[in-house]
């Protein structure tokens, strides 16, 4: 019975040893810290950014965590013990890990780049002593998790999803992370999966792409602010036409997110959603794709017949449009890329200009067209006769009261029977 126990007892400490890896990252609490912000460091617009970042952000990253079916590498044969277990399991992972501690030793002073946290106040080098051991078991984790998914329907998404991962519990400045770059490529070129399940030279290509500098460091790094300013010109340009108006004020210093961010997916690892940015390449190719749906909303072989456009407006908006979008080309200062989606306008105004004045007979003709009335003939009055002269209009009034006429009673009020302007040509006479 005893020695059931002590079967039972070992058993869990055997398990006790297995996961004390896992938990022995000694490292500072995640947090994210910025230092050495002024005002200069702040550009204001349609976002707020802070620059100059490089050495003045902090953030610790996390503790990343392996695969469920993860087993730590530790010597066949052996008890397991410090000894025997990871990164001590074997020659090569004692050798790596050899070398990513000569790295630290030099570490800042290793590269051009980590130099420079020497002069930033806030540096402390023992905050990233747990960083070799950070490395050994990232290596790890991810030589794993490729093994285990490697034959899986969806391997690319989820091993891109890992890798990304793990880049982010590097935190910023991500040190160590370059180390972890490194010996990832070397296992993937030295062909260290070649006898996993699942293994071809075009998966671990594609895999091997994931680590290079420019997927890691993010393809687009194009300020928003000079997106919105790329977008607010681009509104500017779009013509004063009716139609257009209430588009334009909508878009009026206000960018929809959907222009600059594509491509949304989910990491559940991160257990986050994200974006790529476009670049401004990208976002101006996106600005002639929308200049081509806009134009397209206006469809005058259908408004003409209709009887919606009214022609006068339409007319003078287009003249005007025309003339404005000229002078924006001369004077202001419009890229290749820009240029393209200014040439749309310009030729769409062009051939909309031209179609409007061949199709002006077709234009048909409301009754209630105020053209087509007659003008009114103004009644002629007395004042109006003689609002030159005064004497004249006395006379006359006292010619329609005498008795050859009786025309107007002692109050002026008017008796006589016969049309008014036979007295009015009498008296002209």
């Amino acid at each position: 019975m005893s020695k059931k126990n002590n079967k039972k007892h070992t058993h869990k400490k055997a398990k006790k040893k297995r996961s004390k890896p896992m938990k022995i990252f000694n490292r500072p609490k995640r947090r994210l810290t910025i230092h050495n912000i002024t005002n200069d460091n702040i550009s204001n617009g349609c976002f707020m950014e802070i620059s100059n970042l490089d050495n003045n952000f902090q953030d610790f990253g996390f503790i990343a965590k392996p695969i469920e079916s993860y087993m730590i590498p530790h010597s066949k044969g052996k008890d397991i013990n410090e000894k025997t277990y990871f990164p001590n399991c074997c020659e090569h992972h004692k050798k790596t890990h050899i070398y990513i501690k000569k790295w630290y030793a030099k570490f800042p002073n290793c590269c051009k780049n980590h130099k420079k946290l020497n002069n930033a106040n806030w540096f402390d080098k023992t905050n990233y002593d747990h960083v070799p051991q950070k490395v050994m078991y990232a290596l790890s984790f991810t030589h794993q998790f490729i093994e285990n998914k490697l034959n899986d329907p969806n391997w690319f998404e989820e091993i891109s999803n890992y890798i990304q991962y793990i880049t982010h519990s590097f935190g910023t400045p991500s040190i160590g992370f370059g180390q972890y770059v490194y010996y990832m490529e070397q296992y993937l070129k030295n062909g260290t999966f070649s006898n996993t399940e699942g293994y071809t030279r075009t998966k671990t290509k594609k895999i091997n792409e994931l680590f290079s500098t420019k997927n890691i460091k993010n393809e687009s790094s194009t300020s928003f602010n000079d997106l919105c300013k790329l977008h607010q010109k681009w509104v500017n340009a779009i013509p004063k036409i009716s139609y257009f108006m209430e588009y334009k004020k909508s878009m009026s210093n206000n960018i929809p997110m959907a222009f600059i961010l594509f491509d949304q997916k989910y990491n559940p690892y991160l257990d986050m959603s994200y974006s790529k940015a476009r670049s401004k390449k990208e976002f101006l190719s996106l600005l002639v794709d929308q200049t081509t749906h806009l134009l397209s909303m206006i469809d005058t072989t259908k408004l003409i017949p209709s009887g919606k456009l009214n022609k006068e407006v339409y007319e003078k908006e287009l003249k005007m449009s025309k003339h404005e979008l000229r002078q924006k080309r001369l004077l202001k200062k419009y890229s290749n890329r820009e240029c393209k989606y200014v040439d749309l306008m310009q030729f769409w105004l062009e051939n909309e200009f031209d179609f409007f004045k061949d199709m002006e007979s077709d234009f048909p003709k409301t009754k209630n067209n105020t053209n087509d009335k007659p003008t009114p003939k103004k009644e002629l009055t007395f004042l109006i006769l003689f609002k030159h002269n005064q004497d004249r209009l006395d006379k006359f009034f006292s010619v329609l009261k005498s008795n050859a006429l009786n025309a107007l009673d002692e109050n002026n009020n008017w008796e006589f029977n016969n049309r008014k302007g036979s007295i009015v040509a009498c008296f002209q006479a």
